[in-house]
């Protein structure tokens, strides 16, 4: 993707109010895509942080816990870290701080890290 175009739409999202899409999914997962393809990858990992967060279905939650996943292994290739800590630390702590709503309609009380990556 073009980076002209990648920062347009950026700019795009930039204008939609923010109390309007605080909590809708689609426009996380989007934010989340064009910041990994201009290589911000810690902004990218808190808006697939938030994404994963708000979305009920289970296909389209692990399609972008894989993109997130890569993109955390893409960041830390030149490092010998844990790409799976990083993640559930970056989760647990927007958890925490009450940026990711969990669903309500979740059975499995998502997002929790230790559920998804046991130890």
């Amino acid at each position: 993707m073009k980076r002209l175009v990648v920062l347009a739409g950026l700019a795009a999202l930039a204008e939609l109010p923010a109390e309007r899409v605080a909590t809708y999914q689609p426009y996380w997962a989007l934010r989340a895509h064009l910041l990994s393809r201009l290589l911000r990858a810690e902004e990218a990992e808190e808006a697939y942080a938030r994404a994963i967060g708000l979305c009920s279905d289970d296909a389209m939650r692990k399609f972008l816990i894989a993109a997130a996943l890569v993109l955390v292994s893409a960041s830390a290739e030149a490092q010998t870290v844990d790409v799976g800590a990083i993640f559930r630390a970056r989760v647990s702590v927007a958890l925490s701080r009450g940026c990711l709503p969990r669903p309500a309609a979740c059975r499995c009380d998502w997002p929790c890290p230790a559920a998804l990556w046991p130890p």
